[in-house]
């Protein structure tokens, strides 16, 4: 196996607890800011970006993984980010962020 297929299947580091505590403030902000952006915006909430025959892409989905995507990136800039709706591959690290904000 290749060294680069190596990294891409390592697990992430066992964090210790105040690492733990950083990454979990940092979720809850997250998660804070996204919904804070929906609430906020909840009178477009049916305004769609695209229309597919399986799928519709809301604005406001797009939208809220944004938000929550700046608060992971303030606090973890070489993090990588999964999205539903977008996906970041910035950060050459094992940890990753899953988000689907809505």
């Amino acid at each position: 196996m290749s060294t680069r297929a190596r990294l891409a299947h390592s697990p992430a580091p066992t964090p210790r607890r105040p690492e733990l505590e950083a990454l979990l403030n940092c979720c809850v902000a997250a998660a804070r800011a996204a919904a804070l952006h929906a609430l906020s915006n909840s009178a477009r909430r049916r305004q769609a970006t695209r229309r597919f025959a399986h799928d519709v892409k809301l604005a406001l989905d797009l939208e809220s993984q944004r938000a929550a995507e700046a608060v992971i990136r303030r606090y973890n800039p070489s993090h990588s980010i999964l999205g539903e709706e977008q996906s970041s591959g910035r950060g050459n690290n094992p940890w990753r962020w899953v988000i689907d904000p809505i």
